[in-house]
């Protein structure tokens, strides 16, 4: 992508601006002009970003997100032993990101199954008792223009009917039980209300985010609860190339202008 801007703008400064012929002065100009545009843009809208992290208790293997796991298949997962905070987030290509993130831990790491959820986040994490968790994910619009994030839920589920829990964005809230027996199966709650259950699930997702920072809670609702790990799948932000070639084109907008008006 840098090569072909650099390869345009070599275009722009071989163009006779200033000679006799200005209309196909003018006409070369517009057609590099496009094309870096039309480049820019089209590997910006199509170009989706995914950072995912993984909480773990203990060293080893099984304790692991894989490549290519998660609601959105994903490599290069950060699987993080008992971690609580972490900047410069890399995406699933290994390229370094704005994305931060912080989150307090009540109630320490746990695992919570030592079988059937191996190599995924909902194996281990950051258990809730009687405090609420809360993650704060920031510096995100640096990287996404707009983003969702997936919560991947776990805990105990020894509670009859499922150990349940409570998920917020501040906007919406969802709740979800644990599965009774656990389950590895990628399943979305999307129930608002735990007065008749909750649905048993393995993750909640928000959609459809721009805010810069974001603060997620996560609270018990009949017994312990717990999160396991998060991805942010999202459009980039208009990268810098794209941001010079609109400065470029604004210079040379101005140029022609003044050109313009130097012949009337």
């Amino acid at each position: 992508m840098i090569n072909f801007l650099a390869m345009r703008f070599e275009q722009l400064m071989n163009v006779p601006c200033f000679s006799r012929r200005r209309r196909t002065c003018g006409a070369r100009l517009a057609v590099a002009i496009s094309a870096a545009l039309f480049s820019c843009f089209v590997e910006s809208a199509a170009a989706e970003l995914v950072v995912s992290v993984n909480w773990k208790e203990f060293a080893g293997g099984v304790n692991d997100a894989l490549d290519g796991y998660g609601v959105v298949p994903a490599d290069n997962w950060h699987n993080l032993q008992q971690v609580t905070n972490g900047s410069d987030l890399e995406d699933s290509t290994g390229a370094v990101t704005t994305v931060d993130f912080s989150t307090t831990a009540p109630g320490g790491f746990d695992t919570f199954d030592f079988g059937t959820l191996n190599n995924t986040p909902m194996r281990a994490g950051l258990p809730v008792f009687a405090n609420p968790l809360v993650l704060t994910l920031s510096d995100l619009a640096s990287t996404f223009s707009q983003y969702d994030i997936i919560v991947y839920t776990t805990g105990f589920n020894a509670a009859a009917g499922g150990n349940q829990g409570s998920v917020t964005d501040g906007t919406s809230t969802f709740v979800y039980s644990v599965p009774n027996p656990y389950n590895a199966a990628l399943v979305q709650s999307l129930d608002t209300d735990s007065s008749d259950g909750s649905d048993a699930a393995t993750y909640v997702r928000f959609d459809g985010l721009t805010a810069d920072s974001v603060a997620i809670t996560l609270s018990r609702v009949n017994a312990n609860a717990g999160i396991g790990g998060f991805q942010i799948v999202g459009t980039a932000a208009v990268p810098e190339p794209c941001s010079a070639v609109m400065l470029a084109v604004a210079g040379v907008g101005g140029l022609l202008f003044r050109q313009r008006n130097r012949r009337r």
